[in-house]
């Protein structure tokens, strides 16, 4: 049996005083609880992490989510470029959007992180949530509220995307299908 360690975000969290951090907060939740679910996208049917970021961004946008195309479950492992690859093309769809480095080290809600295991490439994905020092992430069961530690065998922050056009988040109204 692994023991996994907790490994503190090296981010300070921004506090949540955005505008659109209830709405941020009120999508957040209602998926809360839904299961893990290899590519699927429906709220309380099932969801993986990728889907589960989409999701919240084009609820925060109010637009009818596409269909994202497959990625193998181990391409992390065995093909990290590739999975860098999916990663960028999803985000495309969002554009504009920020890849922030080392330079930046103030993470605000909605913001992704791309975590990965020691050794590997790019393996989850997870949002910073809108309230003090919170991730959400479909994790191996369910889509959760975190802390601000990186768990299980995820412990590296590998990539840091901030959505471009925040405004945007403010302006639309829920779709409604949400």
């Amino acid at each position: 049996m692994s023991v996994y360690t907790a490994t503190p975000l090296n981010l300070t969290w921004q506090a949540a005083t955005l505008p659109y951090a209830d709405k941020l907060r009120a999508i957040l939740e209602s998926w809360k609880d839904t299961p893990y679910m290899v590519c699927q996208q429906e709220k309380r049917v099932g969801v993986d992490c990728v889907r589960f970021v989409a999701a919240v961004w084009d609820e925060m946008l109010a637009r009818p989510g596409d269909q994202i195309p497959r990625l193998s479950r181990d391409a992390s492992l065995n093909n990290p470029r590739k999975t860098m690859e999916f990663m960028r093309m999803l985000l495309e769809r969002y554009a504009p959007v920020e890849e922030l480095t080392n330079k930046h080290y103030v993470v605000e809600p909605g913001d992704v992180l791309v975590v990965r295991a020691r050794g590997g490439g790019p393996g989850h994905v997870i949002l910073v949530g809108p309230d003090q020092n919170t991730t959400w992430q479909a994790g191996t069961r369910k889509v959760v509220r975190s802390g601000w530690m990186l768990l299980d065998r995820y412990q590296v922050l590998s990539h840091w995307f901030r959505y471009g056009d925040r405004s945007k988040w403010l302006t639309q109204q829920p779709s409604q299908s949400s």
